[in-house]
């Protein structure tokens, strides 16, 4: 009682020395780092749109990537009865849930993984050039794939093999706003225009400041092609727990420290209470000042 008396008095006196604003962070978000972090940011009379600094961590792409795995297991399910279509569909579909989320080796990875099974499906029912495109881009998304002689029909082993192969080249103009991910690779900020292979490709635009959105497109040979991502900017609230997470997942103080300035702009604070525990497991509140040229 004495100690959360003792930070209470602390957050008052941050409050009167920075009377625009104090912001208090939660960086483990368990039961009882959630409840000091709010005690603390009612002293210092929190605003309602800083309540994603403290509590549960919540993982925004969690719902769509349980949606695309589920979509995945469909698709195998519907391959394993020879229901090409529904598994192409399927395919698409879990494709579809991975284009709104972060991209990241384990996202890339299971582009290639329903990729796959596209191309399997377009194999089995005779159509050879989808099935290259398809397995073309698998080998783009997750470089040194290949396939069990032992659990793969050789037909469908030479044609995934015969898909690694170069293609004639297009140019590709990427419009919209955020960093642009090709085929699993980071290119740079739109808009861009980059030389690629003519098929299959996906594209995806991220940033700290929008929500990731991603197409599937094609490119003819020798084409010179524009794909539009339409924006999808993130809302103050998210911006902020993407902040609370850089902070927790911060590995070194530089990591931390572009954290706290990113915390800094989008609050426009100079005080900020870090509310931790420390390695014998004892609730901590760290006090950072923003002085510049930063905290």
């Amino acid at each position: 009682m004495v100690v959360a008396f003792a930070l209470l008095l602390m957050a008052r006196a941050a409050a009167a020395e920075a009377p625009l604003r104090v912001v208090v962070v939660d960086v483990r978000g368990d039961p009882d780092t959630a409840a000091l972090a709010l005690d603390l940011s009612e002293a210092v009379r929190r605003e309602p749109t800083l309540a994603a600094l403290f509590g549960p961590i919540e993982d925004e792409d969690a719902r769509a990537i349980a949606d695309a795995e589920r979509a995945l297991l469909e698709a195998q399910g519907h391959l394993g009865r020879f229901e090409l279509t529904a598994t192409i569909a399927r395919a698409e579909l879990g494709q579809g849930h991975l284009l709104t989320t972060s991209p990241s080796n384990s996202m890339h990875q299971r582009l290639a993984d329903l990729f796959f099974l596209e191309g399997q499906a377009h194999a089995a029912a005779n159509d050879p050039d989808r099935a290259r495109a398809a397995f073309a881009l698998v080998h783009r998304l997750a470089p040194g794939r290949s396939l069990d002689p032992a659990r793969y029909l050789p037909d469908l082993v030479g044609l995934f093999q015969q898909a690694s192969e170069p293609t004639p080249t297009s140019t590709l103009r990427i419009e919209g706003t955020g960093t642009v991910w090709l085929d699993g690779h980071v290119i740079g900020p739109a808009p861009v225009v980059v030389p690629t292979n003519a098929g299959l490709h996906v594209a995806v635009l991220a940033g700290p400041e929008r929500i990731p959105r991603g197409v599937r497109f094609s490119l003819s040979p020798g084409a010179t092609e524009t794909v539009r991502i339409p924006d999808a900017p993130a809302t103050r609230a998210l911006q902020l727990r993407r902040t609370r997470l850089a902070l927790i997942a911060a590995p070194d103080a530089a990591a931390r420290a572009v954290a706290m300035n990113r915390l800094a702009e989008l609050t426009t604070t100079k005080h900020v209470l870090l509310v931790s525990r420390n390695a014998a497991g004892t609730l901590t509140v760290q006090r950072w000042r923003n002085a510049a040229p930063g905290f």
